[in-house]
């Protein structure tokens, strides 16, 4: 089975670890389809996926909820307590959340985890979620369905994965990144994992503003409105172009 036929896909991402390897597709109408490594497919489940599947349910805060409650209300997450409350198909309203129907932009894929960027400049995850790499705090080894990240403000332009971290640029020009940061691939002036979405310094002139990011498994590119090009991770390996 593939896709169905007035479906056309205009970008698709891979990711993989050595669990296994997942595969995102976006269509024309802004719908994402998925397949492979199941927790990173967004399908609920942690099955393995054979072939292209719509991924259906988006979910995000209602608005004017306190994000101090965001870390408890996961739906369908996997890991501690997590089977308990799958088996019991415990509502998404009770749990906190509603389901969302957004048009997405853009899709990228890491190690284990998805990225997905919506028309409105929201940002959701999925996947394993060691390390931070989602975005958010969670008790649960993975988020099996997406998941909007609320501490993003300003709305995003661009979103890239790497390995284990996310890196991007914010409507008003800004960096953000958040997630494994070994390699200094976070670009915050130390090696620390974040769970939650940090700022960037001020790398470009005040006159510009960062347009697009780009990464690897373990370092990171970003292009300002000059065409100045910024790199930073890798451990300062010959991988940024600096030597």
């Amino acid at each position: 089975r593939s896709f169905p036929s007035r479906v056309t896909i205009v970008q698709v991402a891979i990711g993989s670890d050595m669990s296994g390897a997942h595969t995102l597709a976006l269509s024309r109408n802004g719908r994402v389809y998925s397949w492979g490594y199941g927790p990173a497919c967004g399908l609920g489940s942690t099955a393995n996926v054979g072939a292209p599947t719509l991924v259906t349910k988006f979910f995000g805060m209602p608005p004017g909820d306190p994000d101090d409650r965001a870390g408890e209300m996961e739906p369908l997450g996997w890991g501690r307590h997590s089977h308990h409350r799958y088996r019991q198909k415990v509502s998404h309203r009770h749990l906190g959340l509603e389901l969302l129907r957004p048009r997405i932009a853009k899709v990228a894929a890491g190690c284990g985890f998805s990225v997905a960027l919506s028309t409105d400049g929201d940002v959701f995850t999925f996947g394993i979620s060691i390390g931070g790499r989602l975005g958010f705090r969670t008790k649960f080894r993975a988020q099996l369905r997406p998941r909007r990240i609320e501490k993003l403000s300003e709305g995003t332009v661009d979103v890239a994965a790497g390995a284990g971290f996310v890196l991007l640029c914010s409507a008003a020009g800004r960096l953000l990144s958040w997630g494994d940061n070994s390699k200094g691939q976070l670009g915050i002036g130390h090696l620390q994992e974040s769970h939650e979405p940090v700022v960037l310094g001020r790398a470009c002139p005040a006159a510009f503003v960062m347009t697009s990011v780009a990464t690897g498994d373990s370092h990171s590119l970003a292009l300002d409105s000059a065409g100045h090009v910024y790199s930073w991770g890798g451990e300062g390996g010959p991988m940024t172009g600096q030597g």
